[in-house]
């Protein structure tokens, strides 16, 4: 496991994926200048430093069935603002590998105008880790954002 959160993205601000070990780390993210984390898990839980980051929670499990449309244009809306008002952005679920994935690559979907295989491939070089479900590819390669 990394030590750190992969950088996606510089501009227009800092994008990171990563997973819940780096979440779990205070001075990390502060190191990082991130202001904004998108929470991704598959039960509802608490954020572990409410009181430094302004929190966007995600509840949706890493299955094949699930339709992450919504919570992918949902992020994107987060992630757009946030960079539109200059604030580093953390994106992770659990292993930074499928949901918080398939959340960013939606995002470099629509800010780089590419199709899904361009940004997996553009997120990939950067987190090689990643690999969204089977469903959250097919849901992401129709999407139109």
């Amino acid at each position: 496991m990394k030590p750190e959160p992969d950088l996606i993205l510089e501009r227009p601000a800092s994008l990171y994926l990563g997973n819940q070990f780096h979440a779990q780390n205070y001075e990390l993210l502060k190191s990082r200048d991130i202001q904004v984390i998108l929470q991704v898990s598959g039960e509802d839980t608490q954020p572990p430093h409410p009181e430094h980051f302004e929190y966007h929670r995600f509840v949706f499990g890493d299955a094949e069935t699930v339709d992450i449309t919504e919570h992918a244009k949902k992020a994107v809306e987060v992630i757009e603002k946030c960079h539109l008002e200059g604030k580093g952005v953390f994106v992770h679920c659990a292993a930074g590998v499928s949901r918080s994935a398939s959340l960013v690559i939606a995002y470099v979907m629509k800010i780089q105008k590419v199709t899904f295989q361009e940004a997996l491939k553009l997120v990939s070089a950067k987190r090689p880790c990643v690999g969204p479900n089977d469903g959250f590819k097919r849901t992401l390669s129709t999407m139109q954002l």
